[in-house]
């Protein structure tokens, strides 16, 4: 392949990279300045050809060297605009990657505030209900059963807080049926104090009156 050949085959690679109204125009106009330089060329190379050398030396000075500086200076333009567009690509993934950082670290903060709003309403559902527990039993212990929880929960602290309630009702009920076994059995006993009081009055009686018995037997 020749030079000419390799240079269109590299402006047709170098073309498919290119995007955009402007880099299109940059692009037609770097086409048009090496068309002309390679029309050019291939005329001073036929007046080469056919030992026109006075000619082909005019044609070169003439109009071949412009045609070329103005592919050059285009290259050279063409370069400048691709500097210029990737520091400016650079500048604006450096920025993008300052402000991906700021949003991830205001992410971090906000999740790290998130936890703990979450463990603290975890730990206070949690305290609130034990809290309340511990003052019943301290209410039991002091022979108080009518404190109920009544924490009307879906979860395991509200079937302890209903077995809670419940164990209440029963000792409620227990201590109810435990007073009045003990009321029954007071005025039993005070029944039989005073039978047998009588009862004692009674015998001191005859001992003291023998006679008075044997007189109502007669």
């Amino acid at each position: 392949m020749s030079k000419l050949g390799k240079r269109d085959v590299l402006f047709k690679a170098f073309e498919a990279t290119v995007f955009g109204t402007e880099e299109t125009e940059r692009f037609q106009r770097l086409n048009t300045t090496y068309s002309a330089y390679v029309t050019n060329l291939e005329e001073v190379l036929k007046l080469s050809r056919a030992q026109k050398d006075q000619e082909a030396y005019n044609f070169y000075d003439q109009q071949l060297q412009p045609k070329f500086r103005a592919f050059l200076a285009g290259i050279n333009d063409d370069l400048a605009y691709n500097k210029r567009a990737a520091a400016t690509a650079v500048e604006k993934l450096n920025s993008a990657a300052a402000q991906s950082k700021v949003v991830l670290i205001i992410g971090i903060i906000l999740s790290l505030i998130l936890a703990v709003l979450i463990c603290y309403s975890v730990v206070r559902a949690i305290k609130q209900p034990l809290a309340k527990m511990v003052d019943l039993i301290s209410d039991i212990r002091l022979g108080n059963f009518t404190h109920r929880l009544e924490l009307r929960r879906n979860d395991e602290l509200g079937v302890l807080a209903d077995g809670f309630d419940r164990m209440s009702d029963d000792l409620t009920n227990l201590v109810g049926q435990v007073q009045r076994s003990a009321l029954q059995v007071a005025s039993s006993a005070g029944v039989c104090q005073s039978h047998s009081h009588e009862r004692g009055n009674s015998i001191i009686h005859h001992q003291r009156y023998p006679g008075s018995v044997q007189v109502r037997i007669r």
